[in-house]
Order: structure tokens, then sequence, then C-alpha cells
């Protein structure tokens, strides 16, 4: 080979190792990123319902929580959300309220043992005499339920607010109970400006939120609105 040929040859060679060099990168810059995998999303909804196969009972989790015995319950109030003894407890969570004399809130679900339907809806609640008759009471085609308005307690600079309603499935000659209550402190036994005051309009929100889960009790066949609607 002469030397002009060598030359040449040497050329070629550097031209195709630019080409291909050229290409590469240019196929490496042309490459599409693969699409990154969406995140997982978490649903809003935080509707939950509880059943002993005859009743059910729709609430938000995000605003109660559920106890099935004592043991389950917050133990930071002087008046509990629920009196001992109950089936269900649907306890209010959550820091809405904090640094205000609100202390507790839930409904309490209990079977009493009368299986007359006279007894069930209106055998006053504990600590009432017979003078205590409900408040409104309604009748469906498999039950029958009564309310008794404002039962309330204190004990010691504490107190709390509700009403009691009662259920009688004639079906089963079963009767089921169910207390709404708010507790609260006595603010005025807190030095002026150290805490804020659980409002009028606070309770009656709080309330109004009681009272939805109360009507949306429903039974097997779906019958719901099972309540006198007194209660706001």
């Amino acid at each position: 080979m002469t030397k002009n040929q060598f030359v040449a040859t040497t050329i070629a060679v550097l031209i195709l190792i630019g080409i291909f060099m050229y290409v590469g990168i240019r196929n490496q810059n042309s490459s599409v990123s693969p699409t990154p995998a969406p995140s997982p999303t978490t649903s809003s909804n935080t509707a939950e319902s509880v059943s002993d196969s005859i009743i059910q009972i729709s609430y938000d989790s995000s605003e109660f929580g559920l106890a099935t015995n004592a043991s389950q319950m917050p133990a930071n109030s002087y008046i509990p959300a629920c009196d001992p003894d109950f089936e269900y407890c649907f306890y209010h969570i959550g820091d809405a309220y904090k640094g205000t004399n609100f202390e507790s809130a839930g409904i309490r679900v209990a079977k009493l043992g009368y299986t007359s339907e006279s007894q069930c809806l209106g055998t006053p609640p504990s600590g009432f005499d017979s003078s205590k008759a409900p408040s409104g009471t309604k009748n469906g085609d498999v039950y029958a339920s009564s309310e008794f308005s404002n039962i309330g307690d204190a004990a010691a600079g504490h107190y709390a607010s509700g009403d009691e309603y009662r259920l009688f499935l004639r079906s089963n000659s079963s009767c089921y109970q169910f207390d709404t209550r708010i507790g609260e402190t006595q603010y005025a036994n807190y030095p002026a400006g150290s805490i804020k005051k659980f409002t009028d309009s606070d309770r009656s929100n709080l309330n109004s939120k009681l009272r939805s889960i109360i009507n949306n009790i429903s039974l097997p066949k779906g019958e719901a609105n099972l309540f006198p609607n007194l209660a706001s």
C-alpha cells in the first residue's frame, strides 16, 4: 500500500467512526423517557357502616370513632361520650373544638330487655320518673319508635345534653336504645381568656351530626328514617 492509499484509508475509517458516533448520540437524545406510573390516590369517601344483622348504622369515620366495648373508649374526658354497657359507641374524634370547654360527644347503642312495644317505647330513661314521657312516637309496618328529648346529666362542673331514642322491632320483639350526648365543662370555671367558648352554634352543628347518624339507621329491607323528626 502506498503512502497516499494509507492516508486515504485512514481518513475513510475516521469518517465512518464519526458517522456512527453521530447516529448513536442522536438516537440517544431522541429517545422518549418512560411515563412514570401515577401515584396511588386515596379515596375521600369516609362513609362506613356497622351492622348486627338487624340494624345497620352508617357514620363518617373522619368525624367519629367506633368502640364495641368500654376499653376501646378514649379516657380523656370526665363525662364519656357513651355510658358503659353498649353494643356500639360512636364517639366524636378530631380537634375542631380543641381549646374550648367542649369535652365529648357520641351515640350509645344498647339493647334493652323489654319485649313489649309499650315498655320499650314508654319506659322513662334512667334517672327519670314516670312524668318523663316520650316527646314523640312513630309507627312503621315492622317497627315503632319514640324519642325522649332533653336528657341531660351534670357532675362537678361538667354537664351533658342529649336525647334518647327507642326502636321496637315487631318481628322479633327486640328493643334498641340510642343515646346522643354532648359533654361540656363549665366555661365560667376557667380563668378569663384561657380557653375559647364552645358556642351554641358549635353545639347545634355537632348535634346535627349526631342526629344525622340516627337518621341513617336502617333495617334489613331498607327501612330508614325510623325516628320522630323532633330534635334538630
